[in-house]
């Protein structure tokens, strides 16, 4: 079963429609490496449902990764995990890796995420990074990401100072 994205979904994402499992996973693989740090703080949760609500996820979705402790998860054998299950049960995501991509969107949103309360920690830093070696992200490909989040972030600044109430 595939997840119809919102409008704004498929204009970030330019695809219209992703597998649920693929979806399922990349979200279980967010609330991960937002929670290397020790915890998924109440700001990257705000991140996260707005995220979830934002492209289209199902109430059945949505419920699970509410139930889930990604602080219960090994990064790395959760991904290494995911990636043998796309021949298996998951083989939706080869779907999903040819509709959009799959890794480099998710390395984006991790870092979107792990930078929502304002503090990019150093723990999930180093679980986006580990993240994207596991997903085949090279090196260069990985600081481009970066530098876009970068760039967007001091946009919405930019956005916010110019459209600010004056007193």
């Amino acid at each position: 079963m595939s997840i119809t994205l919102s409008q704004a979904a498929r204009s970030r994402y330019a695809t219209d429609d992703v597998p649920e499992e693929a979806l399922e996973a990349y979200g279980y693989i967010l609330l991960a490496v937002s929670a290397a740090d020790g915890a998924v703080s109440p700001k990257e949760r705000r991140w996260f449902d707005d995220w979830a609500h934002g492209i289209g996820a199902s109430d059945a979705l949505l419920a699970k990764w509410e139930a889930f402790d990604p602080q219960s998860v090994d990064l790395q054998s959760f991904i290494a995990g995911t990636r043998a299950r796309r021949k298996g049960e998951w083989s939706s995501l080869i779907k999903a890796e040819s509709s959009i991509n799959y890794a480099r969107t998710l390395v984006y949103d991790s870092i979107r995420m792990a930078r929502a309360d304002e503090e990019y920690h150093s723990h999930e830093r180093s679980a986006v990074h580990k993240a994207a070696a596991m997903l085949h992200v090279d090196k260069a490909t990985l600081l481009s990401i970066e530098a876009v989040v970068d760039l967007e972030e001091g946009l919405r600044g930019m956005r916010h100072s110019l459209f600010a109430r004056v007193e």
